[in-house]
């Protein structure tokens, strides 16, 4: 098959030009065509894998050529492609997504001057909002996208050399100065051989304006493409209702899910709490109580009747790996993903996807976060924060579910989780945003300040850069000499 030519993506929503190295009569765009999600400019064959938890398709993860986990396709360096979005004099607002036009240019010449004359890969209607708990208080905001078709109902598009879906996050790197902390947890979970979000990182400009730097993400959902459960019944009398499921912990609240009888907020996902039957919701409900009551009982470890019978537990030690070595302060907490097969598949509990890596990596000033030592699941002593649960305690107590741990940690340490391979990703997301950088940080002036929640604050990109490298091959020395468990 043809491979899309691997530019990195400019986001664009709407032009122009703060920083841009250009006046605003050098920046004029053509205004959006009018069509559905097909782009105007002619098809370009997706480099981005159509199957299962496919390749991560290159540092800039568009995709791959299908299976699980590699790495094919590297970015021309500092060439991202341009989604140009106009709201058409519609105020962005949270939860509601509101109409707008998008058209998306990959090839170009890197100088953000002439998207007027570039083919478009996309061209048609979205829907648009804004997106995020603490970063929605952000200057530079994050977005949830809907593709949408010509009578404003989701469609499935491909963006950016990813599989074809409807549903996308435009994540705005703020407080993460180096844009990579979110990328290189998922681009990590993709090597482990199961699905994660791809990414691909582009440039953004909306409603006239340049918005620097963002990573467009798969968002969590059921699908071919996405996460691999079946979709549940919608007759919950006919059907099967014990999957597929996917909810998450979530600090705090059960706003839109439920508080467990063992105290631990849950939240549905899918399907949506807006969308799920009530015979579903007991159901899951009865689920989670009686997963809760085992791990807290005496038998939890029993072979037959034990946590080995409910969880998929590779996923839970994948898991784990990635939250301890990012030693991510909401990890465990927060954006804690779960999904459950349905019964007729094996009906086992799986950990992920994984989501939220932007104040881990040594990125958080509270809550353990930053110091290279110490295991964040014991991390509970933080002021104003939702507890661990503690079954993750009790499986880190279990021989069994240790030396799986161990052995997995240094297979991965011997491969992609290797110092040489987490620094060449680093490097590789560098080179590909090397000149976007630039313009970003002209227009978002976030270096030498204290964000929320910095611990350190370099004085240039690099120091930064210097500063995350320092940082994750420290953290994985420690890891390798006090990861529990022995491997034979």
């Amino acid at each position: 098959m043809k491979l899309q030519m691997t530019v990195i993506p400019v986001l664009a929503f709407g032009f122009l030009a703060a920083g841009c190295g250009g006046s605003d009569a050098d920046l004029q765009l053509p205004s959006l065509g009018s069509g559905g999600a097909a782009g105007s400019g002619g098809a370009i064959e997706s480099a981005g894998g159509s199957g299962g938890a496919g390749g991560s398709g290159g540092m800039n993860g568009s995709g791959g050529s299908g299976g699980v986990g590699g790495m094919g396709g590297v970015p021309a360096p500092g060439v991202l492609p341009v989604l140009v979005i106009d709201t058409q004099g519609n105020t962005i607002v949270e939860e509601v997504k509101v109409d707008a036009m998008m058209y998306v240019v990959e090839n170009h010449d890197g100088t953000l001057k002439n998207i007027e004359v570039a083919p478009r890969t996309f061209d048609g209607p979205i829907g648009i909002e804004i997106r995020g708990s603490t970063s929605s208080g952000f200057p530079k905001k994050s977005y949830g996208v809907e593709i949408r078709d010509a009578v404003g109902q989701d469609t499935d598009a491909p963006l950016l050399g990813l599989p074809a879906e409807s549903d996308w996050v435009f994540y705005g790197p703020y407080s993460d100065k180096t844009y990579m902390r979110n990328k290189l947890a998922y681009d990590l979970g993709r090597a482990m051989k199961r699905y994660q979000p791809r990414s691909r990182y582009a440039e953004l400009i909306l409603d006239g304006a340049y918005r620097g730097v963002y990573l467009v993400i798969e968002k969590i959902k059921r699908g071919l493409h996405r996460v691999p459960i079946a979709k549940v019944a919608t007759d919950a009398v006919a059907g099967d209702i014990t999957g597929g499921y996917i909810f998450k912990r979530e600090a705090g609240s059960a706003q839109g899910g439920w508080f467990s009888a063992a105290g631990t907020p849950w939240q549905f996902h899918y399907p949506q709490a807006a969308d799920i039957l009530p015979q579903q919701t007991n159901y899951l409900k009865g689920y989670v109580d009686d997963f809760e009551t085992m791990m807290a009982g005496p038998q939890f470890s029993d072979p037959a009747t034990g946590y080995k019978e409910w969880l998929d537990v590779p996923s839970f030690i994948d898991f784990a790996i990635v939250q301890e070595l990012s030693k991510n302060v909401d990890g465990y907490r927060k954006s804690a993903y779960f999904h459950k097969d349905a019964d007729s598949d094996g009906g086992k509990l799986h950990m992920g996807p994984l989501w939220d890596f932007n104040i881990a990596f040594g990125n958080a000033d509270y809550c353990g976060g930053a110091p290279t030592a110490g295991f964040i699941y014991l991390a509970n002593a933080c002021v104003d924060m939702q507890q661990i649960p503690a079954w993750w305690k009790r499986l880190m107590m279990d021989p069994a579910f240790t030396k799986e741990l161990r052995c997995r940690w240094e297979s991965l340490r011997a491969g992609a989780f290797s110092d040489g391979a987490m620094l060449a990703m680093l490097d590789e997301y560098r080179k590909a945003t090397k000149e976007a950088e630039v313009r970003d940080h002209e227009t978002w002036k976030v270096i030498g300040t204290k964000l929320w929640p910095n611990d350190y604050v370099g004085q240039t990109y690099e120091d930064e850069l210097t500063y995350l490298k320092t940082w994750i091959t420290e953290r994985a020395a420690w890891l390798d000499a006090n990861m529990p468990g022995t491997c034979p």
